[in-house]
């Protein structure tokens, strides 16, 4: 497998929780390890933000990056990392795709996961205002 230029990690935790960031790089640090051959990735953490809004500094970071062409490969721990709402998940996705950023988790997902998701595709495009400009 080749390996990708640039990799970043995205970390979030809903409460302070030094316990839970270590947990997600460890888990996350091991997938890039085994799945990829990558032995680095750029770290962007979000520690106590809430998954439902997505104004959260570090993800807003990651998107600026993203757009810049710093990033090719997203890995998260699990989806719900990067929101609980599943049109701003599904915005998020549309947007590193559209970018040509990978976004892998190591958390698989349930197995009717994406077929609901796709149901709220006509309402991704709602969120794109907090996205950024230009994307």
């Amino acid at each position: 497998m080749t390996t990708p230029r640039t990799v970043a990690t995205y970390i979030r935790t809903s409460i302070h929780s030094s316990e839970a960031v270590t947990q997600q790089i460890h888990l996350t640090n091991r997938f890039l390890r085994t799945q990829m051959g990558v032995t680095s990735s750029t770290i962007y953490c979000d520690d106590g933000y809430s998954g439902v809004s997505l104004e959260r500094p570090s993800l807003q970071s990651l998107l600026s990056d993203v757009k810049a062409g710093r990033v090719d490969t997203i890995v998260v721990s699990a989806y719900d990392r990067l929101s609980r709402i599943h049109t701003h998940l599904l915005s998020l996705q549309m947007h590193f795709e559209q970018a040509g950023v990978a976004l892998l988790t190591v958390t698989p997902l349930p197995h009717d996961y994406l077929e609901n998701l796709h149901r709220a595709e006509p309402l991704a495009g709602l969120f794109d205002d907090q996205l950024p400009q230009g994307s």
